[in-house]
């Protein structure tokens, strides 16, 4: 008897430059029935599987007929079967021993998310009541319901995203591979390690390439088979013309998608969230965007969640809807044909009541300037308190993977000091040089009595204001103004565009690759470009000593300048540095600890971060004259007459 027929090879063409095999597979899926297309493992079927599945119930009994006259062939007729030694193997095709059909069964009742009587409310209003929902390995879940109904919210729960502390109030169970994701319990880490998601605007991190992307999401995550899922998320990649060593910034929104669909993949999570992936997008691109959903699902063997108001294109790839039903606060389970007349007769879910207003114009300003006052009064032990933190754990990169912490460190050193910051400080040390030593020598009252009496004392002096305070205090308040300024600016626009849940979502610690980071590249980068200002500021004050005073050398100058500062420590410390590099280490994280204290708090609108940045340049600078006004009573106080 002869052998099931192989998949055509014209149907390899169906998919996007995948291997010929999983080609033909994905396109034997396709052109299957809907109740075949439904089932959880459709996904897990190998190509060689693929045209058995098609077989039509009065074919049954030669299928099994050809089938056991396989068994009798000889192993080389077997060979153009998809074997995992075979040379031609597909090239994201699962190298995992064939299973079972006992254990494909038991890979198909594995409950990956499960709700138990969940009740979830936001400032008193109820969005969902006493839900169950059950979801097993390999669906392709469609969550969809009207706007405000509370999907983001049930999305943000179950990626481990929902704050402890906000307006959220939770009960009831919520497991993902058995594990609580309720912010208030001890497993939230544990469970957050099962489950990845794709954000609606990518939130890739911009400083990484396409392939660091991933393999960032890889060193972070704690699933044995992180590696692999790696490996073959790359190739996924490739497999769609993306280049792994493009920077992000680079690729179209398309490749994007596909990146950040990858880098949910590369940590090897039970469950794939997707949060509108089709938004803004035509209906040919969205088409594509819901293909690629499922090419991933059934490429990786992966549980997909899509929240999403655009359900179209879904059509026939997902194998579950589910409704949120704002007026009854429940999850309901529809048909296909009747999702369409559900959603239009829905209601929209209501918005909570306003918060009431005093009457009159007085009043209400009145209750504005108090809350002014009372979030200024918050905010500012809060700010200090950030500062401390700065310097204490802040110091601390624990839970970072050292290559990484190190790039991260590059990144943050390149906007404190290794990028412009030198030639503007370089500036700086010239006109604080020129202005010393030019009006100084320049408006002596009365120089030809007293310039022969304070001649000798003059340059000394200049060289001890310039190397204990007007440098330092120079550099500081520019530290405070250009990178608390850049600091800001970096953790707001990650918080907006969703890089620091995403960075959360993946595993790595936040507070630690930006916080930390930024910390060590800020207090390295004060010493280095304090010494670039003073080394400015003391050549710029002996070219004009030079000029002003033509009748001496530069022995003279050298002889004067530095003599209150000796002796001097390897070369370069003079006498006072303790306190200098106190003033300078105190100020540059006092700097950072605002920027990130402000940046990082949430935001929604591009406004809001520049709003950030303007309190973080203010709060800095006020940070800074601080440090030195304490300082200049306790470093000068026993300074001899």
């Amino acid at each position: 008897m002869s052998k099931p027929p192989e998949p055509a090879s014209s149907e390899s063409g169906a998919l996007r430059s995948a291997a010929a095999a999983r080609a033909a597979a994905h396109a034997a899926d396709a052109s299957e029935s809907p109740e075949a297309s439904e089932s959880p493992d459709a996904s897990e079927l190998d190509a060689s599987e693929a045209p058995a599945q098609e077989a039509k119930p009065e074919d049954a009994p030669a299928t099994a007929s050809a089938a056991a006259a396989e068994q009798d062939a000889p192993a080389e007729q077997d060979a153009p079967a998809s074997s995992p030694e075979d040379d031609s193997e597909p090239l994201l095709a699962q190298p995992e021993v064939p299973s079972s059909p006992e254990q494909d069964a038991e890979s198909a009742d594995e409950v990956v998310v499960e709700l138990v009587d969940l009740s979830i409310s936001v400032r008193g209003r109820a969005l969902l009541e006493g839900v169950n929902l059950t979801i097993k390995r390999g669906e392709r879940v469609l969550l969809v319901g009207p706007s405000g109904s509370g999907k983001s919210v049930l999305l943000r729960l179950l990626t481990g995203l929902l704050p402890a502390e906000g307006p959220f109030e939770v009960s009831g169970q919520a497991r993902l591979h058995g594990r609580s994701v309720l912010p208030h319990e001890g497993e939230l880490e544990l469970a957050r390690r099962e489950v990845g998601i794709v954000f609606q605007d990518h939130a890739l991190l911009d400083e990484l390439s396409a392939g660091d992307n991933l393999r960032f999401a890889r060193d972070h995550a704690h699933s044995q088979g992180a590696d692999q899922a790696c490996e073959r998320a790359l190739e996924f990649l490739a497999a769609h013309g993306i280049d792994p060593a493009l920077n992000t910034g680079s690729l179209s929104g398309g490749q994007k998608q596909r990146v950040a669909v990858t880098r949910a993949l590369a940590r090897d999570p039970a469950l794939v969230c997707y949060d509108e992936p089709t938004s803004a997008l035509d209906p040919r691109s969205s088409r594509a965007v819901a293909d690629l959903i499922r090419e991933a699902s059934e490429t990786f063997g992966k549980t997909a969640l899509v929240v999403t108001h655009d359900y179209p294109p879904f059509e026939g790839i997902a194998t579950r809807v589910l409704f949120l039903d704002a007026a009854t606060r429940s999850l309901r389970e529809l048909p296909w044909d009747e999702l369409e007349a559900t959603l239009l007769a829905a209601p929209g879910a209501s918005a909570p009541p306003p918060e009431p207003q005093p009457a009159g114009l007085a009043a209400r300003l009145a209750q504005g300037a108090a809350r002014g006052l009372l979030a200024w009064l918050a905010a500012t032990p809060l700010l200090c308190m950030s500062a401390l933190k700065a310097v204490g754990l802040g110091l601390l990169p624990l839970g970072a993977r050292g290559s990484w912490f190190l790039r991260w460190f590059w990144h943050y050193s390149k906007i404190t000091w290794a990028g412009s910051a030198i030639p503007y400080n370089l500036i700086a040390g010239v006109i604080a040089g020129f202005v010393a030593t030019y009006f100084t020598y320049t408006f002596i009252p009365r120089p030809e009595l007293t310039e022969p009496l304070i001649l000798d004392d003059v340059l000394p002096a200049l060289g001890f204001a310039l190397y204990r305070i007007v440098v330092p205090v120079l550099v500081t308040l520019l530290i405070a103004g250009r990178t608390g300024a850049a600091l800001a600016s970096d953790f707001g626009n990650r918080v907006i565009h969703h890089q620091t849940q995403a960075m959360r979502s993946l595993g790595a610690p936040v507070p630690v690759y930006l916080g930390t980071a930024a910390l060590w590249a800020s207090l390295s980068g004060v010493l280095i470009v304090n010494l670039f200002a003073f080394a400015a500021a003391a050549f710029t004050s002996l070219l004009v000593f030079l000029v002003v005073q033509p009748d001496f050398t530069p022995f003279y100058w050298s002889l004067k300048f530095w003599r209150t500062l000796e002796p001097f420590q390897l070369g370069v410390l003079g006498t006072g540095w303790g306190w200098v590099v106190t003033k300078l280490l105190a100020s540059a994280a006092a700097v950072c600890g605002v920027s990130y204290w402000v940046g990082t708090r949430p935001k929604e609108t591009t406004s809001e971060v520049s709003q950030g940045i303007t309190r973080a340049v203010y709060w800095g600078t006020v940070s800074v004259l601080l440090i030195h006004f304490v300082c200049a009573f306790l470093e000068f106080e026993r300074i001899p007459h």
